[in-house]
């Protein structure tokens, strides 16, 4: 997964681990959710303004995050009443792609 000469080299970010409150969660989880709305929101727009006509696939992805949003903030609300916590764990997977040379 780590070797140096492979050029499909994989590596793997922890970037969330451990046990948060109901309000705890939410916050980190839909701040995290609207950072990548708010990203993908500055790609369609940035492809408006350039070719006249926003990024189809940065769209898509705008509505399945809402759709997350929704999703978890059911079970934000569901940990809330059983006065539950919420256990959240987050890997990203980071590879290297060659570029294709041009023709």
């Amino acid at each position: 997964m780590h070797n140096k000469n492979d050029m499909t080299e994989t590596q793997c970010i922890e970037l969330i681990r451990g046990t948060f409150t109901a309000e705890e969660a939410k916050e980190l989880l839909l701040n995290l959710i609207k950072y990548k709305i708010n990203f993908h929101g500055q790609r369609s727009f940035s492809a408006e303004v350039r070719f006249g006509a926003p990024e189809i696939n940065a769209q898509k992805r705008i509505n399945e995050l809402k759709q997350s949003i929704i999703a978890f903030t059911q079970l934000q609300e569901q940990a809330l009443a059983q006065k539950a916590q919420l256990k959240i764990e987050a890997n990203v997977y980071v590879s290297l792609i060659p570029k294709e040379p041009a023709p």
